[in-house]
């Protein structure tokens, strides 16, 4: 990518921007206000923290592109499930509403329905360590990004800081009120650059005889061959296990509820209408890596679908600009959202402060959300180590972002069996908390370690079946293996 001067303009307005709009000193005497924005959010400002947090850089452009590359049209389940997704979320909000409407966490809802504080801080852990490796995401993207756009004379260590600045400085302050009018701009940036991503992918399909300028830059070869039937059924199981509970088992859609005005009322305008805006961009980075494969365009090592894609892209200076600027926005209003929740979740469900106290007086209030900034911006710094782990990693394992990325949405299924309980069953809960804690546990340790032996063994297969190994080991440690135990003890050791 050959940058001009005006490129860099654009890109640098972007977080410069987004500090000015998002530090403006809203909600912030107490911890509803910081957390909630006192329950007075209006639908847009929702709507764009929706967007943002879930319209990322590093797991739509990158990923998805890359996906689509090696596996065709099997890529195209991802906003298919997304939108199932929502409308499963939209059908159970009358459940969900009965937690929000106490300003109640996900983690808080599970805990209080199975009456167990131990689950609330397990479930909490859980959520800080996939929004830390979803950042870090973020962040990794970022440095690629800015190194691909040749940068001059920053290590990755710099560029990982220069996120965290970007993003930490105006959520900190700001609060989710904050992170929402900042996302409002960000997801303008976002949007315009995709259209403009959309409208080179019209001229790539359109231009069927490559330019010598073109050439020069792109490989032109036979690409990997496609996966084998088994590889893509994986696949699209795997997508289902992640995105059709997805919104129902990430804190920031509890959050988002919560914060949101009239929040006794379904939430269904602004999310359809944002689900139909996701699915629509989700399609872009798709259709790019089907038809870089179909051009018969190899991706180097060292490189990804998209930036191939955008060397080809015959656009003004400051047109490239705007797209890059675009992805810089995705970065940022994905983390700013993530490390407010990582900050909200640590201080009422892993330290256990209450977040109703008769006790607490305003100064009390102050250092609590003085708090609250303080854990946002180590959160930050956090997810910049990881996200140089990460880059060590990819290079010393030679495995791609997408199994990076499946190790981090893996850990949010440990909450799927626990809210069927919440939604469905809240009487059974109490007496097979410590069950659900374990199915937690274990459906955690299994989705990572497929992971793992699927970098060490260099089999796909493992890492793309990591969710399913997952829930799997959850339903049968809830309705076998407990059951089971349960029978063998009533009827040998009772009486022991």
């Amino acid at each position: 990518m050959n940058l001009q001067f005006y490129d860099w303009i654009i890109i640098l307005a972007v977080p410069i921007l987004a500090y000015i709009i998002g530090s403006r000193k809203r909600d912030g005497n107490t911890w509803r206000g910081y957390f909630l924005a006192n329950s007075q959010m209006s639908p847009l400002s929702a709507g764009a923290t929706y967007i943002g947090a879930n319209l990322t850089f590093t797991s739509i452009f990158l990923i998805v592109s890359e996906e689509s590359y090696k596996r065709g049209i099997w890529a195209f389940t991802i906003p298919i499930f997304w939108i199932l997704g929502t409308i499963v979320f939209i059908l159970l909000y009358p459940k969900i509403k009965a937690f929000t409407s106490k300003s109640m966490t996900l983690h808080q809802a599970i805990g209080s329905v199975f009456k167990s504080p131990s689950i609330k801080m397990y479930a909490s852990f859980w959520t800080i360590i996939a929004f830390l490796g979803t950042v870090a995401l973020e962040y990794y993207g970022g440095i690629k990004l800015l190194k691909a756009a040749g940068i001059p004379m920053l290590t990755n260590l710099s560029i990982a800081l220069i996120l965290v600045l970007a993003v930490t400085a105006f959520t900190a302050k700001g609060g989710f009120r904050g992170v929402a009018r900042a996302d409002i701009f960000l997801d303008i940036i976002l949007l315009f650059g995709t259209i403009l991503l959309g409208l080179g992918l019209v001229e790539f399909v359109s231009n069927l005889v490559f330019n010598s300028q073109s050439l020069s830059q792109l490989q032109i070869g036979i690409p990997p061959p496609l996966p084998n039937l088994l590889d893509n059924v994986t696949f699209v199981i795997a997508m289902f296990i992640i995105f059709v509970p997805f919104q129902l088992c990430t804190l920031d859609s509890w959050q988002r509820v919560s914060a949101a005005e009239k929040s006794e009322k379904s939430p269904t305008k602004f999310l359809l209408i944002g689900t139909i805006i996701l699915a629509l961009a989700y399609c872009i980075p798709i259709f790019i890596g089907i038809q870089l494969r179909g051009k018969g365009i190899i991706i180097p090592e060292d490189s990804f679908a998209l930036f191939e894609f955008i060397k080809f892209l015959n656009i003004p200076p400051a047109m490239i600009g705007i797209i890059l600027a675009g992805f810089i926005a995705a970065i940022i209003s994905t983390a700013d959202e993530l490390l407010n929740c990582c900050s909200l979740s640590f201080l009422f469900d892993a330290l256990g402060i209450e977040r109703v106290d008769k006790n607490r007086d305003e100064k009390d209030e102050i250092k609590l959300i003085s708090s609250g900034k303080f854990y946002t911006g180590v959160a930050g710094f956090v997810a910049a180590l990881i996200a140089l782990g990460f880059v060590t990693m990819t290079y010393i394992f030679k495995k791609d972002i997408s199994d990076i990325a499946l190790a981090v949405f893996s850990g949010q299924i440990v909450f799927t069996i626990p809210l069927f309980y919440v939604f469905f069953n809240q009487d059974k809960a109490p007496r097979i908390a410590k069950t659900i804690k374990w199915s937690m546990i274990f459906s955690f340790i299994t989705s990572i370690t497929l992971v793992f032996i699927g970098w060490i063994s260099k089999d796909k297969v493992f890492s793309d079946s990591a969710p399913i190994g997952g829930f799997v080991v959850a339903a049968l440690i809830v309705g076998v293996i407990s059951p089971f135990y349960s029978f063998i003890r009533n009827k040998y050791f009772n009486n022991v």
